[in-house]
């Protein structure tokens, strides 16, 4: 299963409360030297899956939201168990508008295309709500309505994926969910279809593996199990790293004749935050490469020198160690990292545009439609408004520290 496309509307923190991300290549593929992408199959072939995405934007412009929305889209096409109370998905409950979300998304799978809309509300169970006055209070989802529709046609162009309802006229509706209509869901599937899925939950669909790497998620003291070939990446020291079966790393560096055994804590302290950081973004991205799943990670270059960072960027980007047409979904603060990207309509930035407007994903390409410019350079033009840092502010900060040293400084 691939996800090709998705789309949110009820999410306050965008602007017109909409978000939209395609995870396709919208601008034209040249095959002998594009090796960012990879050419779908059959009805398809016309498309090409981007391998890279790269959400870009100024602290507190909604890119780790982008990242979350994003793994829910994928957690909802495969109808997996949508649990809101969970870390990665619980700071979307508040942007979540009082009328809940539609949500639309276009995906592949086994040669066949298909477009999913729902309806989701979410449902807060207080605490005591059930008679006894006890527990803590709960948010699940409800899948109130949908459809999904499946292509019909020999051959899919690509103006069907910018537009959903060009999809349709092309499609026949497969299964309904509290619709009505002939291809309404028995009475006694939906009694066992649980609400907090997806429709798609009783179809053989394909493994969609979705793999968030946010570090608010990760505990920073727990050692990677990854080949030692992958940590000298990051930290040429290293000779052995590894866990035992009782829980105990085991760690040697180059040079010293004997290894220290000891908690998994104390050993994630005798090396740097990037070495394990870098190990444990690389043992996540061996299960997306191996299942062709989507790597989510917030903020990529935290801690890893850059070099790094494109390696971890190009190991999803050559055919030799990505065959399956995974992809990386990835946030960060620095536009110099996109130089290295060779596609500009795999890049999005987030922009805050004033009080009340919300945040406005826009992708590259609809910015700037020339490849041969500098992506760093565009993102710190202002060309697009709100990528460039406020000089305003800026100056507002240092007038400040300059008063406050002023005032609490030594008075010598």
């Amino acid at each position: 299963m691939r996800l090709i496309k998705y789309t949110f509307k009820g999410f306050s923190l965008f602007k017109d409360h909409a978000l939209s991300l395609d995870l396709y290549a919208s601008s034209r593929v040249v095959d002998e030297v594009s090796h960012a992408t990879r050419r779908m199959t059959g009805i398809g072939s016309a498309v090409c899956s981007q391998t890279v995405v790269a959400i870009a934007g100024l602290n507190a412009t909604g890119k780790t939201t982008v990242l979350r929305a994003t793994a829910l889209a994928g957690d909802i096409i495969r109808g997996n168990d949508i649990v809101l109370n969970s870390p990665l998905y619980m700071p979307l409950i508040p942007l979540v508008d009082d009328s809940g979300l539609d949500f639309q998304a276009i995906f592949e799978d086994q040669g066949e295309w298909w477009l999913l809309e729902s309806h989701l509300d979410i449902i807060h169970r207080g605490a005591g709500m059930d008679g006894t006055g006890e527990g803590d209070e709960t948010v699940a989802v409800d899948f109130t309505r949908e459809q999904l529709h499946r292509h019909r046609d020999r051959h899919l162009v690509k103006n069907e994926l910018a537009d959903p309802k060009v999809f349709k006229r092309h499609s026949d509706i497969y299964a309904t969910r509290n619709v009505g209509g002939d291809r309404e869901l028995d009475d006694r599937v939906k009694k066992f279809l649980s609400r907090d899925r997806s429709l798609t939950f009783g179809f053989d669909f394909g493994p969609l593996p979705i793999l968030a790497y946010l570090d608010m998620l990760r505990n920073r003291y727990l050692i990677p199990d990854v080949d030692p070939s992958v940590m000298g990446v990051f930290d040429s020291s290293v000779e052995r790293l590894d866990v035992d079966t009782d829980g105990q790393a085991h760690l040697k560096f180059v040079g010293e004749s004997e290894e220290h055994v000891l908690p998994q804590a104390q050993a994630s302290l005798m090396l740097s935050v990037g070495t394990t950081r870098g190990a444990r973004i690389i043992r996540t991205a061996l299960d997306a490469l191996v299942g062709g799943g989507i790597m989510i990670v917030d903020e990529l270059e935290n801690s890893l020198n850059k070099k790094l960072v494109e390696a971890i960027v190009d190991l999803f980007k050559a055919p030799r160690t990505n065959p399956h047409g995974a992809v990386l979904v990835f946030s960060t603060h620095y536009p110099e990292l996109l130089n290295s990207l060779e596609r500009i309509d795999g890049i999005y930035f987030t922009t805050r545009q004033g009080p009340g407007n919300g945040v406005l994903v826009t992708k590259y390409s609809d910015i700037e439609a020339r490849p041969d410019l500098s992506r760093a350079d565009v993102f710190l033009s202002g060309k697009c408004r709100g990528t460039a840092p406020s000089g305003r502010a800026i100056e507002s900060m240092f007038r400040y520290v300059t008063q406050y040293v002023a005032d609490k400084g030594d008075p010598r």
